[in-house]
């Protein structure tokens, strides 16, 4: 069995943290717009943290999560967990659907 790499775990556990504030914020502002890309990154950022987590071999920890700093931010610090290298290398199905969500955050943040 090979030995968790306590740099990975981490930068996995911020991703996810990550994704779930962008998720959480994105919800927020989607209450005062008609814009329906808020919606899609509510729900996916949620479901993709959820991804994310699966990949720790040994579950979430139980770190508290980022309070929400509005959607431009969080679009920012999800985009700098993502690209962070010690959360390299995701799989590729995961890694694609995590930039496609960042770019339309990005878009709706706008």
């Amino acid at each position: 069995m090979a030995v968790p790499n306590p740099e990975r775990t981490a930068a996995l556990n911020d991703l996810a943290a990550a994704l779930l504030a962008l998720g959480d914020d994105a919800s927020k502002a989607a209450q005062s717009s008609r814009d329906v890309r808020l919606h899609v990154v509510a729900c996916q950022a949620e479901h993709l943290a959820a991804d994310v987590l699966d990949l720790l071999p040994h579950g979430p920890t139980d770190d508290v999560l980022p309070e929400g700093r509005g959607l431009a931010s969080s679009a920012n610090a999800a985009r700098e967990a993502f690209h962070e290298p010690a959360a390299r290398p995701l799989p590729q199905s995961l890694a694609a659907s995590l930039g496609w969500l960042l770019d339309l955050a990005e878009a709706a943040a706008a």
